[in-house]
C-alpha cells in the first residue's frame, strides 16, 4: 500500500532510481511555498534567480537511519517529513493512516544499497 501510494502520490517523479532520488535538484515548497526560508540552495552558488529555494532531492536509502530531515535538519521525524513533503511539494494532505503506510515502504529501502548506486 506504501509504495502505490507513494507512487500514485507523486513522490516517485522526485524520487527514482536505484537510490530512490539523490539525482535531481527541485524548488523546495513546490506546490506550496513554504513559510520562511533563511538557505536560499542552489541560488547560493549559481546566483540563477531560477535556483532560488532548489536543493538536491534526497535518496531515500536507509532513511529511517538518517534523521533529522531536510537540507537543514529542521524536520526531526520521519512522519513529519512525508507529511511536509506531501502538503508543500506536493499539495496533498496525507491521513495519518497514509503516512503510516508510507513510512513502511520507506522503512523496507533499508539495507544494502543495490550494486552499482552510491549512498548519497
Amino acid at each position: 500500500r506504501g509504495l502505490a501510494l507513494f507512487t500514485r502520490a507523486g513522490c516517485a517523479s522526485c524520487h527514482d532510481g536505484l537510490t530512490v532520488g539523490g539525482q535531481k535538484y527541485r524548488k523546495l515548497g513546490e506546490s506550496i511555498a513554504l513559510g520562511t526560508l533563511t538557505d536560499s540552495g542552489r541560488y547560493s552558488a549559481t546566483h540563477d534567480p531560477a535556483d532560488l529555494f532548489v536543493f538536491k532531492v534526497a535518496s531515500l536509502r536507509n532513511v529511517q537511519l538518517k534523521p533529522p530531515y531536510l537540507h537543514d535538519g529542521s524536520i526531526k521525524t520521519l512522519g513529519h517529513a512525508v507529511r511536509l513533503m506531501g502538503r508543500y511539494q506536493l499539495g496533498v494532505d496525507f491521513t495519518e493512516d497514509q503516512v503510516s503506510d508510507i513510512r513502511a515502504y520507506l522503512s523496507s529501502l533499508t539495507g544494502r544499497v543495490p550494486f552499482g548506486a552510491d549512498d548519497r
